[in-house]
């Protein structure tokens, strides 16, 4: 009974596996996409660009590396005030909640990264202190687990510390399976948004 009942357990997180790698197809063909619809764009306006939207686009450029160069002034000067400590990477907390085969990580991480901003007018890179909060799932038995899921990153740690404490307090208690058909139809949901939205990228006028 207890074979059986691992054996259902192991399918079940096998097939969400499965359901990620379809995630990562789909939002790799997205980009792709993206990328492509942008660029057809940005040569179809520079192609019908008249004096007056060029000189338009001057002044809106300048206004755009104005702001982007006090940006990075004001980021730059933000983490020279820190310490070497203080920008380094680290786990701020982890919380564990152990169902059955199952065990639910939460995680609340600081990272010392660098954000980078793309204009018009150019791009700009900047180093940042960012707080990530995620949760993973466990299949324990096998030492397996999900990628990343309810991530989110913060620039404020009380909202960080927010998000993190509203993690714990909603999905404690939840199982694996709750959790994981949650995710799936979140997932299901996510990739037909994006495959709409390719089929509009691919669409000719």
């Amino acid at each position: 009974m207890q074979k059986k009942k691992s054996d259902s357990n192991d399918d079940m997180f096998s097939t969400f596996l499965v359901k990620e790698k379809e995630l990562e197809y789909v939002e790799k063909n997205h980009a792709q996409a993206a990328i492509i619809k942008m660029s057809e764009d940005f040569k179809e306006r520079e192609a019908n660009a008249t004096f007056k939207t060029k000189i338009k686009d001057f002044f809106q450029d300048c206004k755009d590396s104005r702001t982007m160069r006090k940006l990075k002034k004001e980021a730059e000067h933000k983490m020279s005030l820190l310490t070497e400590d203080e920008k380094c990477d680290k786990e701020i907390d982890h919380k564990g909640y152990k169902h059955g085969e199952f065990k639910t990580h939460i995680f609340f991480e600081q990272k010392y990264t660098e954000r980078n901003i793309i204009a018009d007018c150019g791009g700009i890179h900047f180093p940042v202190i960012e707080y990530e909060v995620y949760m993973r799932v466990e299949f324990v038995p096998a030492e397996i687990w999900t990628q990343q899921h309810f991530h989110k990153t913060f620039d404020n740690y009380e909202e960080a510390e927010s998000y993190y404490n509203n993690l714990r307090t909603e999905y404690k208690d939840k199982s694996a399976k709750y959790i994981l058909d949650y995710l799936t139809k979140k997932i299901d949901k996510h990739c037909d948004e994006l495959n709409k939205r390719i089929a509009s990228f691919n669409c000719k006028d």
